[in-house]
């Protein structure tokens, strides 16, 4: 994947985590999280399982911007001798 695939990844998961929270609320409210214990705690494995992917995608995108820079100027162990 590629920067721009990573950023709209990560929005996307952005969309799905506010969604999942505002459903979650919804439960709360009407007190459906006690009535429908299983569905309620399978949105919190959504909210889980969204952070989690949304958390990959962005060590991934931090990982190929660090080895993009670390391509355009690798380091020499000269550059970390200090001066005499």
């Amino acid at each position: 994947m590629n920067h721009a695939d990573h950023q709209h990844a990560i929005k996307e998961l952005d969309a799905l985590i506010t969604d999942t929270r505002t459903l979650m609320g919804q439960f709360e409210d009407t007190g459906m999280n006690d009535e429908m214990p299983d569905d309620y705690a399978k949105l919190e494995m959504i909210i889980t399982q969204a952070l989690k992917e949304q958390h990959r995608h962005t060590q991934e995108m931090l990982d190929s911007v660090e080895n993009y820079r670390t391509e355009l100027c690798p380091a020499t162990p000269d550059s970390f001798q200090a001066p005499t």
